[in-house]
């Protein structure tokens, strides 16, 4: 069961967060966030968007794909792991479409997300979406065989440590979340939709950037540099 939290503003969002999320216990400690520009998107990865034909074997044509950015890397004499799952993190960091989802530890970090992408893409949806996922309580019902927590160790990735970031990785035909955890029996929901109107992007994002969530300290490279200047671009009314 997925609960849904609608709120009227950003403002009544993030003054919710302590007691809709954080309880006796520090946010952090329980659950995991994802902020994605239109609230209607499935929890679906990048991938498993592309590929929606009831045809298609979703993980033999993925571990294909894997397989390619792992050739091609070799022949740049560059050595990936042999692990495809670690190899899909180091894949997903530079922007190819993998079977993982992003999560968070920050809410913060999920709704900069949220927010950037429907300024940024323009993105004509009315409200953006914060998930929240019970950290503690999703491994114990998930069967690992479809989803997984994953944590990974070899991909060098500055970037995960900068969202105090983790992945959930699909490993089925099964490829929505929140369909999957909606078959699961629960006491209380593991999963939680938060609403809110992409009218106040550009309050959230000023607000956001004071409390250090840029583009340029959750990527720290160039690309978090350009994707700082098109947000400035896109403050300034400019059509990306």
């Amino acid at each position: 069961m997925t609960e849904q939290h609608s709120f009227k503003s950003w403002r009544d969002f993030k003054g919710a967060l302590p007691d809709l999320f954080g309880g006796s216990q520090p946010i952090m400690k329980r659950f995991a966030f994802r902020g994605q520009a239109d609230a209607d998107w499935p929890l679906s990865s990048s991938f498993d968007r592309a590929y929606v034909g009831a045809d298609v074997d979703r993980q033999k044509s993925y571990i294909r794909y894997l397989n390619f950015f792992r050739v091609l890397n070799r022949r740049l004499g560059k050595d990936l792991p042999d692990d495809h799952e670690e190899t899909g993190a180091i894949a997903q960091h530079y922007g190819m479409p993998t079977r993982l989802l992003d999560w968070s530890l920050s809410p913060y970090a999920a709704a900069f997300f949220a927010f950037y992408y429907a300024k940024v893409d323009r993105v004509r949806q009315s409200h953006v979406a914060v998930w929240a996922l019970d950290a503690r309580e999703f491994p114990k019902i998930a069967d690992p065989r479809y989803f997984a927590v994953l944590r990974p160790r070899n991909t060098g990735n500055a970037r995960i440590h900068r969202q105090v970031g983790s992945f959930i990785i699909a490993r089925g035909e099964q490829f929505d979340l929140g369909a999957y955890l909606s078959q699961m029996p629960q006491s209380s929901p593991i999963l939680h939709r938060c609403i809110i109107p992409t009218r106040d992007a550009d309050e959230a994002l000023n607000d956001l950037i004071l409390m250090g969530q840029t583009p340029a300290d959750i990527y720290p490279d160039f690309e978090g540099v350009a994707k700082y200047v098109r947000l400035r671009m896109a403050f300034e009314g400019y059509k990306l």
